[in-house]
Order: structure tokens, then C-alpha cells, then sequence
């Protein structure tokens, strides 16, 4: 009697630890396109798409500040879309803690433009960034991307295909950390 009782205490600490881990992919957000995103974060510490901006926002949204819960602080976030143009940004980015590699930058943003004739123009501007003891090109190329494994991995100007069929997104910087921490900053989709 005692083995089953163990038995069972251990299927309960194992799902216990199942829905921890796949529990915070429930905050995330499906992309639609055109949409701008200031911040989002999922994993352990999840943070919701802030602000989002969809084609039926006349207005451009933004926030005074963002935290991810002791990993940083995003300071006037916005996101637009205007016509067949998404931007989306931050005035600057600080405090990272991620195990003491202090990240900072200035005037992040990114902007994706859907042409008429099917092509795509997509572009991040990065202000001043500092990863990993590194100073970043003010405009890196696409997909640049900085790493130390298994502790941090940061995408640059990053250019992917999708969400749907025809459209495009563009996010300013990705980090990605352990755990399965992954914060999208300046993301824009269009098309």
C-alpha cells in the first residue's frame, strides 16, 4: 500500500511539473497581421503583447513603462499601424540582470512595409545597444545574432516569414535565456 501511495505522490509531482512547464505558453499571443508589438514575453515570466497595435487602431498605442519581473525595464513602448506600415519601439531598455551581463540600449524600433507589389521592406534601428560587453551597429543586419550558450542567446533586427501566408515580421531584438525565456522587443508585422 505504501508503493502506490508513493506511486501516486510522485505522478502528482510530476504533473505538477508538466503544468509548470507548459503552463505560461497559455500567455501567449498568436500574431496577427498587420501588428505592432512593444514587448512581449513568454516562458516563466510572462508578459502580454504591450501595447498592440492591430489595423483597427486609429491611434498609436503606448505605455509610459514595462517590466519583465527582474529581468528588465522598457521605458515609453508604442506600437502603430498605419496603412501598410507597422512600427513598433521603445525609447530604451534597462537594468537587464540576466546574470549580471548588463544589456542597455536606447531607441529601439523596427518598422515592416507590405509594397504594392508584394515585396516586403523591413527594418530595426538599435540606439547605443550593449550586449554582452559589445557596442551593436546602429542598424545590424538581419538575423545578427550574439551568444553565449546556454546562458543568453540576442537576435538583431530579426526578419522571419509568417504569422500567415503573405506577411512578414520584424523585431528589433529577441532574448532568449534559459528556461525558455524569450522577450521580443520592437516586433512589427505586415502584409
Amino acid at each position: 500500500m505504501r508503493k502506490i501511495g508513493r506511486q501516486v505522490a510522485a505522478l502528482g509531482v510530476l504533473a505538477g511539473v508538466t503544468l509548470l512547464a507548459t503552463a505560461p505558453s497559455a500567455f501567449a499571443q498568436g500574431t496577427q497581421s498587420p501588428e505592432g508589438i512593444g514587448i512581449e514575453a513568454t516562458g516563466l515570466i510572462p508578459v502580454p503583447a504591450t501595447p498592440d497595435a492591430t489595423s483597427s487602431d486609429p491611434d498609436p498605442a503606448s505605455v509610459a513603462s514595462v517590466g519583465v519581473a527582474g529581468i528588465l525595464t522598457a521605458d515609453a513602448v508604442y506600437a502603430k499601424v498605419n496603412g501598410n506600415t507597422t512600427t513598433a519601439g521603445v525609447a530604451g531598455i534597462s537594468a537587464l540582470s540576466i546574470l549580471s551581463l548588463g544589456i542597455s540600449a536606447n531607441a529601439i524600433s523596427s518598422t515592416c512595409t507590405a509594397n504594392a507589389n508584394g515585396t516586403f521592406t523591413e527594418s530595426a534601428s538599435i540606439a547605443d545597444l550593449e550586449v554582452l560587453g559589445l557596442h551593436v551597429p546602429l542598424n545590424p543586419a538581419p538575423n545578427t545574432t550574439l551568444s553565449i550558450p546556454g546562458l543568453i542567446t540576442v537576435i538583431l533586427n530579426q526578419q522571419v516569414a509568417g504569422p500567415t501566408s503573405g506577411s512578414k515580421t520584424v523585431t528589433a531584438v529577441v532574448l532568449e535565456l534559459p528556461l525558455g525565456e524569450d522577450i521580443d522587443i520592437a516586433s512589427s508585422t505586415c502584409g
